[in-house]
């Protein structure tokens, strides 16, 4: 029997649970609009530039760890929902994640000189606590509790802005470990509250036998969404790689800052959309109740229309304030550079969204390592446009990268989908 069938008021059950996420995206998103130009005042261009490539290093490795499990666990959740057993069974394979994980993490951040040896510490406490805050995210999203994800994401993203502003005067303290130490708290309480308290159920951990079975049975579904996670857009940040070697850590905080606004706050906005579709969409698949995953792909594609049309407008017409006033620009070249990018990044953005969305049913066939293949695809046309691109004319046209980059997949995505049977 359906998840969705003994719901009440099914036909708006996914208008209810919008309203909901959406509230308390938008909520998260004041907090991270609020962060990124104070961040840049307190810190510095420089500091902050330097602090966005270790961070982006450490989301892609969470997306790259984590993403292949949790993606798993949605798809399969209807067969495994009446083993009480299921969900420890999941956190003993992401205690062994963080295990293996941590200690290539180290490795990575250390031999690539983007962190000091003192700030690896706080780095590795982050991520124990985001392993496990974000596969209890996935519980939530898959028993559609909605509300529960929404405080919690706002707990996570408003504790982090609330510690770093207390101890940014410290001097004992560099900007990069004040940062870092706002991210573990963030993930610390984000996971306190998600699981109520409670750590982790280490006798019941212990008293698990681990399950080679659903292991492999995951691992052979998820690793190639696991490696599509660590190259999206969401996580990813190969041109700032790319313009951190050619133009320095200053060229990096200013074009993320604007990156960070206009795309990142879009997809956290639309985020409420795919956090209640797919795992519906899913659902539906695997039951073979295709009239119902049409439906509700077609409705998703409306709303996620009418979220970016207000929003694109908004950016379009107060671009100028953006930059001069919000992110506090003045440079005259800097001004013109960014403003070149606002359009095409959130175009861009727009068109991820879609491109994810349209692949739901790709990925619902099982056939998601296709939709790897065209991730890789993608991101190395965007790495090879990058590297062309920014020694010439910086990053002025990164944002039409970003927008040709997404159109290429897009049109990847369609015409695999369309092939797909």
């Amino acid at each position: 029997m359906s998840i969705l069938n003994n719901l009440k008021n099914r036909d708006f059950f996914i208008e209810r649970k919008l309203i909901v996420y959406f509230f308390g995206k938008a909520l998260s998103s004041i907090v991270t609009l609020a962060s990124i130009p104070l961040f840049i005042k307190w810190f510095g261009d420089e500091n902050y530039g330097n602090y966005i490539v270790a961070y982006t290093t450490f989301l892609i490795f969470l997306s790259g760890t984590l993403g292949w499990l949790n993606h798993a666990t949605i798809k399969h959740y209807g067969e495994y929902k009446d083993d009480e057993d299921f969900e420890i069974k999941i956190k003993l394979i992401v205690s062994r994640i963080f295990i293996f994980g941590s200690i290539l993490l180290s490795l990575i951040l250390l031999l690539s000189k983007q962190i000091e040896y003192s700030t690896l510490p706080f780095i590795i406490i982050a991520y124990l606590f985001s392993c496990f805050y974000t596969n209890e995210l996935v519980f939530t999203k898959v028993k559609y509790k909605a509300k529960k994800y929404a405080i919690s994401e706002f707990l996570r993203l408003s504790s982090g802005f609330l510690v770093i502003f207390l101890i940014k005067n410290l001097n004992f303290l560099d900007a990069e470990k004040k940062l870092f130490i706002g991210i573990m708290v963030s993930f610390i309480i984000g996971f306190l509250y998600i699981s109520n308290g409670t750590f982790l159920p280490f006798k019941k951990l212990l008293n698990t036998e681990f399950d080679k079975s659903l292991f492999k049975k995951f691992l052979i579904y998820g690793i190639p969404i696991g490696i599509w996670m660590a190259m999206s857009p969401s996580s990813n940040g190969v041109d700032r790689y790319v313009l951190n070697s050619y133009l320095g850590a200053v060229a990096v905080a200013q074009y993320t800052a604007v990156y960070d606004v206009i795309f990142k706050v879009f997809t956290q906005l639309s985020t409420p959309i795919a956090t209640i579709i797919q795992p519906m969409l899913m659902n539906f698949y695997n039951e073979g109740n295709m009239a119902s995953f049409k439906k509700t792909m077609n409705k998703s594609v409306v709303y996620l229309s009418l979220l970016f049309i207000p929003v694109f407008f908004i950016v379009n017409y107060f671009g100028d304030y953006i930059l001069s006033n919000y992110l506090g620009f003045k440079d005259e070249q800097v001004l013109k550079d960014l403003k070149m990018t606002i359009i095409p990044i959130a175009l861009s953005s727009f068109i991820w969204q879609l491109a994810i969305l349209i692949q739901r049913r790709i990925e619902a066939t099982g056939k998601s390592y296709l939709v790897t293949i065209l991730m890789i695809i993608a991101i190395l046309f965007s790495a090879i446009m990058s590297y062309i691109i920014i020694p010439i004319y910086g990053y002025a046209y990164l944002g039409y990268v970003a927008l040709v980059t997404s159109i290429f997949y897009f049109l990847l995505i369609l015409f695999l989908n369309k092939k797909i049977k």
